[in-house]
């Protein structure tokens, strides 16, 4: 083991094999405790260099560790499998805009966190709520199907030759790692994922934007993430509904009830004002 000072009491640890993944292809690395004797280390994010070298990046908890010592790796398994179902469904989610949109979709970038997913896309037409809401259904039908996801090594030739999406600004070597998702997804990837998509649970669509010429943004939660938000927009609902004095189903009558009780109002009000001052107008003469 290695241990290099890396400024404001951080250290990076460099260890001969890891359980943790680094950060890589805009999917954030692994953190997680490293103890052995007389230290404790908590690993707050893990990068990899140009030369493979794999650093966990953290601060002594107890002790400091000396160099070439045996330690224990322990992954947040937890932060991990959130991390794997938004990764995981981020190829859904690339699949079903090629399959909604067409082909002509490219990823632009993406970001993958235990929080959320975000998914940068080159398309030049115009995506409308329907559209979004078609995607959206698509992807959640893949994860109900539960498609058993595999990974395996090819040949970059082979894996193109299979219609394996890929990055055409990454570079990558002779060999590669597919990962599919039943029939409906392959891409060439190094991340991690799940074993199959039906772990994810639920995929919602969060936000939607256009960041550039020709450049699109969604935005989604998975799993705890999106049952939270599901939860919070019924909650708002119920004290909107109890606002009203209606059932949520009615909410929306009611509130069409009330802006045209509004609108009468105001024509009502703006000509009571404007006789008013054609009154006043006329005491003035």
């Amino acid at each position: 083991m290695a241990i290099i000072p890396v400024g404001d009491n951080r250290y990076s640890l460099i260890l001969s094999e890891t359980s943790f993944y680094p950060e890589r292809g805009g999917q954030q690395g692994d953190t997680g405790i490293i103890k052995g004797d007389g230290f404790r280390f908590s690993v707050q994010e893990t990068r990899v260099d140009e030369s493979g070298f794999i650093h966990h990046l953290g601060l002594f908890q107890e002790g400091i560790a000396a160099k070439n010592t045996a330690v224990t790796a322990e992954v947040d398994i937890g932060r991990r499998q959130q991390t794997a179902a938004n990764h995981t469904a981020t190829h859904l989610l690339h699949a079903a805009l090629r399959q909604i949109l067409g082909k002509e979709v490219s990823q632009a970038g993406s970001l993958v966190t235990p929080e959320y997913l975000r998914f940068d896309f080159l398309f030049s037409g115009e995506i409308d709520a329907e559209k979004l809401d078609n995607i959206e259904t698509l992807v959640n039908k893949q994860i109900r199907l539960n498609l058993k996801v595999e990974t395996e090594e090819k040949e970059l030739k082979e894996a193109m030759a299979e219609d394996a999406i890929a990055l055409f600004t990454e570079k990558y070597g002779e060999k590669v790692r597919v990962v599919t998702a039943g029939d409906f997804s392959k891409e060439v990837c190094g991340g991690i994922h799940l074993a199959s998509t039906g772990s994810i649970g639920l995929c919602l669509i969060t936000g939607f934007s256009s960041i550039g010429q020709g450049v699109k943004r969604i935005e989604a939660v998975t799993g705890k993430a999106a049952y939270s938000l599901i939860k919070e927009q019924k909650r708002y609902l119920s004290e909107i509904a109890a606002y009203l004095k209606v059932e949520p189903g009615l909410i929306r009558l009611e509130i069409e009830r009330h802006t045209e009780d509004y609108r009468k109002l105001k024509i009502k009000s703006d000509a009571f004002f404007s006789a008013y001052l054609h009154r006043e107008s006329r005491q003035n003469e």
